[in-house]
């Protein structure tokens, strides 16, 4: 007697599955790229932004200390009298800083967008940054701002009054053409605003 088995469909729905589950495998890859790009070029942006912020000040912090050097006879020979630096804005110290920033921008794979911000009030410095490179499948290019700050410490001979640059005199800002040279040499600290 022979027997007859009926035949069997089971095992049929997973040929069926390979393929659904390969589809939804590169969606996921093409999903988990996308985000990873986005996520590192928005890094590369920050990091673009902080380097030409923080170059943009110390090019500026820089033309200040050469003046006031020269201005203080701490200089090599430079002919500045001492009221050079004394009274002076911090404004005229600027230059070369633009420059600088561009330029980190640039080692950063990155541009500025429009020039930088500067506020002689405050010693700040603010840039913003557009990557060079686009995020995947979108086009779009990552932008970040920064901003650091000249600041001048209590021990620096250097101080500033509402952007008018000065000696400091023991406890005092002496930003008068007449006064006498400064307790300390220049110093000053060049930090990133949060």
């Amino acid at each position: 007697m022979r027997v007859f088995r009926r035949q069997d469909d089971r095992g049929a729905a997973n040929l069926m599955i390979i393929p659904a589950i390969m589809g939804l495998l590169i969606v996921t890859l093409l999903v988990i790229r996308n985000i990873g790009s986005a996520t590192d070029d928005s890094r590369q942006a920050r990091t673009a932004a902080d380097a030409a912020a923080l170059a943009a000040a110390k090019v500026w912090s820089d033309n200040m200390e050469r003046d006031f050097d020269a201005a203080t006879g701490a200089g090599e020979g430079d002919d500045v009298s001492v009221s050079s630096f004394r009274g002076s804005q911090m404004s005229s110290y600027l230059t070369g800083a633009a420059a600088a920033a561009s330029a980190y921008a640039a080692a950063n794979n990155a541009y500025l967008v429009g020039a930088p911000q500067f506020d002689t009030t405050t010693g700040t410095v603010t840039v913003t940054v557009r990557n060079t490179d686009t995020v995947p499948d979108t086009g779009q290019r990552m932008e970040h701002s920064a901003t650091a700050q000249v600041k001048f410490p209590p021990t620096s001979g250097a101080c500033v009054t509402r952007g008018t640059l000065g000696y400091r005199t023991g406890r005092l800002c002496d930003t008068s053409e007449d006064g006498g040279l400064p307790d300390a040499p220049y110093r000053a600290d060049i930090e990133l605003v949060r």
